[in-house]
Formats: C-alpha cells, sequence, structure tokens
C-alpha cells in the first residue's frame, strides 16, 4: 500500500505522473521495439531529505522495505542496469 506524506502533494504527483507516462511510453512503443523505463527511488540520502525535521524522515524511511534510506551511488547504479 502506498501511502502519502504532508506537503508533498505537487512532488508525488510528478512522481506518479512520470510512472503513468513510462507505461503508456512502454505500451505505445513495443511493437517499434523502443523499450521505456523509470527509475523512481524512495527515500535517496540527499540535502532534500536531509532538510527534513528528523521525525519526518523517520517515518518515511519506515516504510521503506530495507529501513534505511538509499544513496545516490546505488541510485546510479540501479539506472545503469536496468539500461543493459
Amino acid at each position: 500500500m502506498q501511502t502519502g506524506v504532508d506537503y508533498y502533494g505537487i512532488y508525488a504527483s510528478t512522481k506518479a505522473a512520470i510512472e503513468t507516462m513510462t507505461k503508456s511510453a512502454a505500451k505505445e512503443w513495443a511493437n517499434i521495439p523502443i523499450r521505456a523505463n523509470a527509475v523512481s527511488p524512495g527515500a535517496i540520502d540527499t540535502p532534500m531529505l536531509r532538510s527534513e525535521p528528523q521525525e519526518a524522515v523517520k517515518a518515511i524511511i519506515e516504510t521503506t522495505p530495507l529501513k534505511r534510506a538509499g544513496t545516490p551511488e546505488g541510485t546510479r547504479v540501479d539506472t545503469l542496469l536496468i539500461n543493459y
């Protein structure tokens, strides 16, 4: 189940738009064949996450499967692997 986070309506809606657009592109371009992928990480240890109140960060991280924030380096590796 996905849950929202206070004050992140615009941020969350743009992530949802990218996910929907990617799914539509994948279907539309499947016969060409062009593949469409999107990387949509959860909590990543960045200045944006660190600028949030610690209580909010703990609540966000509690919703992740590994119970920790990801790293920018890990996201780059995941993106590299999805393209090969």
